[in-house]
């Protein structure tokens, strides 16, 4: 479909909501790619998690680097995915109307999510238990109890309502296994969860669109400094939400990733929210800074008991140690949204300085033909990881789990395991997408694989010529 054809499309919903007709024909590139980079930057961040204690086949010994590595990374990292999740909706809705939309939130969400759980949720406790066991090996490939023991017990679901409706359970310590919980896929889940609980609200500000007091929000965090103000909410609902552990999906609050979620959607109808995003993040890097050295020392003092010095401002202010938990939250929700407005800028400076440089050599004609070839091997290459960065998300954390259970015990110098950890995590995952995956139509779509562009061309195509008719 042509970007002036897809201009033109105006989607109707179930209810006979008109969708605006200015939703963009093109998506922006810069946020699938921060989608790549992050999904395969988890690989990175969830190898790091057997050597802070925090995994399925832990290090016996914590290590502080990780736990600190971690701690950036959790500041940013799903805040950022959820942030451009909304983005992607805004634009979703402007092709889609309501009944397509939750169909395609179905197929690249729930279904997987479903898919993943019963393949692999199971797996993962199975791996944590062989690793404690006196036979290690023999415990693992003994099938038949996995089967018939363990499997079962795993889905025995407890619905944990008081969160509702991020109700599934999900278990930071691998070795509470004795019921259902959904491991990594917590992640598909509160998206879908997000984005269905949330359609109301995201018709009605695509309607509103131009509106009195959408305009007044946009000129009002034009305001130097207000565009800071998010993360006052996020801040105080990591603070105050009184919902069990278990329920805090990657130690966030899902309230939280639906308030990135919906900012996202919301800065995506003005382009003006783009330009002071770009003017703020020095600003925010270096608050982020700051709170990340109050979250850090707390997280540390607090969770893993590892610094010894005294830190008499949360002694004062919090003199329990679930006090000072609830402090760490609160941290991370403050410094989250300063390191969100970071990573965008710097994502926004790199994006607009790699276009400039491309444009100059295209007016002055000085592309190399080796240039054009590492230039096509690029977008392949990225085409290539976007339709898999689903299955790989899925696909890479038990093969994570299976590779520590063999490497860890191997007490190899703690940096180089932990490369060799990621590295062969990341090539076996890609291998099993690109053969067990990506060549069916039926695996395609039990793991929510992205059609390619050239058969949504053809799908849209025929939906102008209806119209048109």
């Amino acid at each position: 479909m042509s970007e002036s054809a897809a201009s033109d499309i105006s989607s109707t919903s179930q209810e006979g909501v008109k969708l605006t007709k200015d939703a963009p024909s093109r998506r922006d590139r810069s946020f699938d790619l921060t989608g790549v980079i992050v999904i395969i930057g988890l690989t990175f961040f969830h190898g790091a998690m057997p050597y802070a204690g925090m995994f399925y086949v832990p290090e016996i010994n914590i290590n502080a680097i990780f736990v600190i590595f971690m701690g950036v990374f959790v500041l940013w990292a799903m805040p950022l995915l959820f942030y451009n999740a909304g983005r992607a909706t805004w634009y979703n809705l402007g092709k889609r109307n309501v009944k397509e939309f939750v169909w395609e939130r179905t197929k690249r969400l729930l279904i997987p999510f479903v898919v993943g759980v019963v393949l692999f949720s199971p797996l993962l406790p199975w791996i944590a238990f062989s690793n404690i066991s006196v036979n290690r090996y023999e415990t693992l490939f003994d099938w038949k109890t996995y089967f018939t023991t363990l499997y079962p017990l795993v889905f025995d679901i407890p619905l944990i309502f008081q969160n509702f409706p991020f109700i599934f359970s999900y278990i930071l310590n691998p070795f509470r296994f004795k019921f259902f919980h959904i491991a990594h896929l917590w992640f598909l889940y509160s998206l879908f969860v997000i984005a269905i609980f949330l359609l109301p609200i995201l018709i009605l500000i695509r309607k509103k669109k131009n509106s009195k007091t959408l305009r007044k929000i946009s000129r009002f965090l034009q305001i130097p400094g207000m565009i800071f103000l998010p993360a006052i909410p996020i801040s105080l609902i990591e603070l105050f939400t009184n919902a069990p552990l278990a329920v805090r999906y990657g130690s966030w609050c899902g309230y939280s990733f639906a308030l990135f979620f919906l900012f996202g959607y919301l800065f995506s109808t003005d382009k003006k929210y783009k330009e002071v995003l770009r003017k703020h993040w020095v600003v925010a890097l270096i608050i982020s800074i700051v709170l990340f050295e109050i979250f850090l020392v707390v997280l540390l003092r607090s969770y893993l008991g590892l610094m010894a010095f005294e830190f008499s401002i949360a002694d004062i202010l919090i003199s329990n140690p679930q006090g000072l938990l609830k402090f760490a939250h609160f941290m991370k929700g403050l410094s989250s949204w300063f390191w969100l407005i970071t990573m965008l800028g710097v994502l926004d400076k790199m994006t607009r300085k790699s276009k400039k440089v491309i444009e100059k050599k295209t007016m002055e004609s000085t592309i190399t033909q080796k240039e054009q070839k590492r230039r096509e091997f690029k977008t392949k290459l990225f085409k290539y990881l976007h339709r898999a960065q689903l299955p790989y998300y899925i696909i890479h954390f038990p093969v994570l789990a299976l590779v520590a259970f063999v490497i860890v015990p191997l007490n190899i110098p703690v940096l180089i395991e932990y490369l060799i950890l990621c590295i062969i995590t990341l090539l076996i995952s890609l291998g099993i997408y690109d053969i067990a995956i990506r060549r069916t139509s039926v695996t395609r779509f039990l793991f929510g694989v992205k059609e390619e562009l050239k058969d949504t061309d053809k799908l849209h195509g025929k939906k102008v010529k209806k119209i048109q008719k």
